[in-house]
């Protein structure tokens, strides 16, 4: 009997793990908040940036005027966009399988582990590329909380993929 609960407690925490990976990164990524960078235009004037995947926001603190405009097409951003949405693809099969299997009488945790790790890392090759390509710009710039939720997102897989290490029992289902 405590295998079974054992059991149902990883598969549980794991299917919560993903659901909480994939709210993560789909926030992540639809908000400008990726990075910070403070702009001082003129004596008088200073220039806020915020930035994201989709959109650059200006915000000029004086005329109290915000402004967003869509962030260029080169290679590294849509690389970052392409390993983003293959994430979210990868986290939003890893919930349909966790939640369809739970109806048959056991869950492959192989199969899902590999699925996790797969996943985990195109996020964190997409996290990586950002990174690299926004240090580039100066030492001024400070990432901000929707960079953090896609830390976040990757290091819920991690987890989830080290507890399937530890779920490979079988049970029947009651």
């Amino acid at each position: 009997m405590t295998n079974v609960r054992s059991v149902a407690l990883i598969r549980f925490v794991i299917c919560v793990s993903i659901i909480l990976a994939l709210i993560f990164l789909v926030i992540s990524t639809s908000t400008n908040h990726w990075y910070f960078q403070p702009i001082i235009a003129t004596k008088n004037q200073s220039v806020e940036v915020n930035s994201g995947i989709f959109q650059k926001c200006y915000h000029v603190k004086e005329v109290k005027s915000y402004n967003c405009l869509s962030t260029k097409f080169n290679g590294f951003m849509i690389a970052v966009r392409l390993f983003l949405f293959t994430g979210i693809a990868g986290y939003s099969v890893l919930l349909i399988y966790v939640l369809f299997s739970s109806f048959f009488q056991e869950i492959n945790f192989k199969v899902l582990s590999v699925m996790l790790i797969l996943t985990g890392l195109s996020v964190m090759i997409a996290l990586l590329i950002f990174t690299g390509v926004q240090s580039r710009h100066g030492e001024n710039i400070k990432f901000q909380w929707s960079f953090y939720l896609g830390w976040l997102s990757f290091i819920f897989t991690v987890k989830a993929g080290a507890l399937c290490c530890f779920g490979t029992i079988s049970y029947q289902k009651i």
